[in-house]
């Protein structure tokens, strides 16, 4: 684990790793070796808060406050900025030609496209998809069937919509429970809760059998914190890796019902929003706000021998009850 203040990675094709640390008020745009033993600093931005969007050879999206940066043959500017200071770009991802940002924030909140990454247009707002939403969770591209996929909340019935073409948009999911990350597998998509309502769990949705399934989950240990994901990665080993918001958490799974510790920073008292993951070839990398976390894929198979789970499946049994009282609610205009 190396103690800095990673905010954001990416791993590239060549298997090295992008980050972006933060260094007094200024962020820096750092790219490492595969074996962490060297870095090389590509930029340095003002600021204190930002996001790694996408990359792309020498391409890099970054979000830095409420703007969006472009970082590309070692020039950087400014191409986008939110709809409210606060807001934030969050996630992005390729379609087709295009590339699309999720805004996040006050609502209201939109999803943004663009050819060449300079010239961005609102694509869909928040409000479009649902008069209660406040802000998007996520966007991802399907490549198993082609789509878009989007997440979000925070009031709203509509929480999960989708795209063949960037144009049309139709709900996937309406009903009580709240998604942010979305792992799109073959026979199946995967969503990890950000609910209030369900204290945290897993959705699945089968499209050959237009069918949702539902895990519930809880930690098993002193804090009754909710089970909010704002990452989630399917390895290539097979092994489930999860971020959590709070306590600022990366636990890892066989089956998505019993998760094992890798990092869990219980005297966190704010929201993480810097908790990230990604995949190289031999390791799982991951970043907390303060350190870099980089795991042989490997070792997880020797940890899970010898950890305790820290989170777990439940019977949420009023998990009916829950969702017909709430579809009901909003449905009612409360």
């Amino acid at each position: 684990m190396l103690s800095i203040n990673v905010l954001a990675l990416s791993v590239l094709e060549a298997e090295k790793t992008l980050v972006l640390l933060r260094k007094g008020n200024k962020l820096a745009l750092v790219r490492f070796s595969n074996d962490f033993s060297i870095q090389t600093e590509l930029a340095v931005f003002e600021g204190t808060d930002g996001r790694l969007l996408f990359a792309e050879d020498d391409t890099i999206l970054l979000a830095i406050a409420e703007h969006l940066i472009l970082f590309k043959n070692n020039v950087s500017q400014t191409v986008l900025t939110a709809c409210a200071p606060k807001n934030f770009f969050w996630h992005a991802c390729s379609f087709h030609d295009l590339v699309v940002v999720q805004e996040y924030g006050s609502s209201p909140t939109f999803l943004y496209t663009s050819k060449d990454l300079l010239n961005w247009t609102g694509n869909i707002s928040s409000l479009n998809v649902d008069k209660n939403s406040t802000h998007f969770h996520n966007v991802v591209y399907d490549a198993y069937r082609d789509q878009l996929i989007a997440t979000l909340g925070d009031a709203n019935l509509v929480r999960v919509i989708c795209s063949d073409d960037c144009l049309k948009w139709r709900p996937m999911y309406v009903g009580a429970w709240q998604f942010l990350p979305i792992v799109p597998l073959n026979d199946q998509l995967v969503f990890g809760m950000d609910s209030a309502l369900a204290k945290g769990g897993i959705g699945r949705y089968f499209p050959s059998e237009n069918k949702w399934q539902f895990t519930f989950l809880k930690w098993v240990t002193k804090t009754k914190s909710p089970v909010q994901m704002c990452d989630l990665k399917k390895l290539t080993n097979g092994y489930w890796v999860a971020a959590l918001f709070y306590p600022p958490s990366i636990i890892f799974s066989k089956d998505l019902k019993t998760w094992f510790p890798l990092y869990v920073d219980y005297s966190a008292k704010l929201y993480n929003f810097n908790m990230y993951i990604a995949e190289g070839k031999e390791s799982v990398i991951c970043s907390t706000g303060k350190n870099l976390i980089v795991i042989k894929k490997n070792e997880l198979s020797r940890i899970i021998l010898h950890a305790e789970p820290i989170v777990s499946d439940h019977q949420f049994r009023a998990s009916k009850f829950v969702g017909l009282a709430w579809n009901m609610k909003k449905k009612m205009g409360f």
